[in-house]
């Protein structure tokens, strides 16, 4: 009894001194090492072998952040300290995130690679883009993406194993059967164009690369106009990143004989007014053309004489201004809540602007146009998509909540669009659309928040979106991506 008692004193003494912690184990209770944080050469900190069953009874993790506190890198670990899973992220400007995930595969003989998902998003966590690439063998042998623009709009594609090449598809991952009408381009390149929230959008497709050319939906024949272009290099690293984008700097894209390069940003061009057609044209640095699109040019509309101001819109995406322009972004500037806006693209008859507005909420709207400033109330909003498992087997429920912030003092009923935009990897409840009115009735606290059952169909990574529309601007949204075995 003495000697019991003793051993349970020292075991006190050392809990006390925080050198040890009890683990509770299945046949009994086990003394276990305390995760003592270690600080790295490049000025990291690394704390490892934190209790995390994600792998089952005995399993760790490995985690490290960097000097503002933030993790860079996660290790998870089964109980015989085999890796199975791993993660990096990156911080770029901002908030932006890119995070890699990488799980194994236990096989007889040892462990392999088997599925790669990467994530990007923007500094206010709208999700630009979602790859999920599998492996046998070590060897790519498939893969989903997805991508969203400023307005919302998402694309998706699916890798071709023998070509190793991605082919852009519908949302059921069904292959695209219309062609772009009225394009060209070299080998190993592609472009496509779409118009949506008040943005013509084109986005060429290069082996560095995409240049992304933001123009007004409404280009009409006499025109003038302003847009931008913007490059989104490839690479997995800061380095390739650069390098990548070092060449795509080279780049010029052309409209009607006027170059702009993604240093530069902005395009302005004049239509003429005989024109009912005109081709925005990519071409490399040695100025070889290596991809054209046709841009439709519709006939001169009479001129916009009020302007209309949107009543909402949603952090990250694009505001649509009608009115009175003169489609020269060094007279207009648009402002939320006092910040300016970044403008993507004007023409005689609108403004489409970037809501880079950190706060959300009732705020004011103001746009000036050539010394003339037009003021409206205006709700700043925020959505919110999050599920508990992020890991679903086949068959394996789990319980989406999506949450409209900023919506305090509404007055008018607000849309709200949800839908699975990868219908071949996950269910979302007993439809893949659905469409919900927000009544100020409904909102609580400035917030508006609805659950939905997902049910995983097969592994891959899959993108839901939540749109917000508004009476005079065509919605913008939010995307969760998530992935699941």
């Amino acid at each position: 009894m003495k000697r019991k008692s003793r051993i349970m004193a020292a075991l006190l003494s050392l809990w006390l001194m925080g050198s040890l912690i009890l683990l509770a184990e299945p046949g009994g209770i086990a003394l276990a090492q305390k995760p003592v944080p270690v600080k790295n050469p490049d000025g990291t900190t690394t704390t490892p072998g934190i209790r995390d069953e994600r792998y089952g009874s005995g399993g760790t993790m490995d985690e490290t952040t960097d000097e503002r506190g933030r993790v860079t890198k996660r290790v998870w670990k089964d109980g015989r300290g085999n890796t199975m899973e791993s993660e990096l992220t990156e911080y770029g400007l901002g908030s932006g995130k890119w995070i890699e995930t990488r799980i194994f595969n236990r096989l007889p003989n040892g462990f392999e690679l088997k599925r790669v998902t990467t994530t990007r998003t923007d500094e206010v966590g709208n999700t630009i883009s979602t790859t999920t690439e599998t492996y046998e063998k070590g060897k790519r042998n498939g893969g989903t993406k997805t991508e969203t623009d400023l307005s919302g709009r998402s694309r998706t594609y699916k890798l071709d194993p023998a070509k190793q090449i991605w082919m852009e598809t519908n949302v059921d991952g069904t292959p695209l059967t219309s062609g772009q009408g009225g394009s060209s381009t070299a080998q190993g390149f592609a472009v496509a164009s779409e118009a949506v929230g008040g943005l013509n959008t084109t986005t060429f497709t290069t082996p560095r690369g995409k240049v992304r050319v933001n123009l007004p939906d409404d280009m009409a024949a006499g025109d003038t106009l302003s847009g931008t272009v913007i490059a989104e290099a490839l690479g997995k690293n800061d380095k390739e990143r650069a390098a990548n984008q070092g060449e795509l700097s080279g780049y010029v894209v052309e409209l009607e004989q006027q170059q702009a390069s993604s240093t530069s940003r902005i395009l302005k061009s004049a239509i003429p007014t005989a024109s009912n057609t005109t081709y925005l044209i990519l071409r490399d640095k040695d100025r070889k053309e290596v991809a054209k699109i046709e841009v439709p040019v519709a006939q001169q509309p009479p001129p916009v004489e009020k302007f209309d101001l949107p009543t909402l819109g949603q952090q990250g995406r694009a505001i649509e201004v009608t009115g009175r322009f003169d489609g020269d972004f060094s007279t207009t500037n648009v402002k939320v809540g006092g910040e300016d806006l970044e403008v993507l693209a004007e023409s005689p008859r609108k403004v489409v602007a970037r809501n880079s507005d950190n706060k959300i909420g009732p705020t004011e709207l103001a746009v000036e146009e050539r010394g003339q400033i037009t003021k409206g109330e205006f709700h700043s909003l925020g959505i919110k998509l999050s599920a508990p498992k992020l890991n679903l087997l086949r068959g394996e429920q789990t319980t989406l909540t999506v949450t409209v912030h900023g919506l305090e003092g509404i007055r008018e009923d607000v849309p709200l669009v949800l839908e699975n935009k990868s219908v071949e990897v996950i269910t979302m409840g007993e439809q893949n659309v659905e469409r919900i009115i927000i009544s100020p009735a409904q909102v609580q606290a400035g917030s508006y928040t609805i659950n939905r059952q997902l049910t995983g169909i097969q592994p891959g990574g899959f993108t839901i979106t939540g749109t917000v529309t508004a009476t005079t601007n065509r919605g913008q949204a939010r995307s969760l991506v998530l992935s699941h075995d």
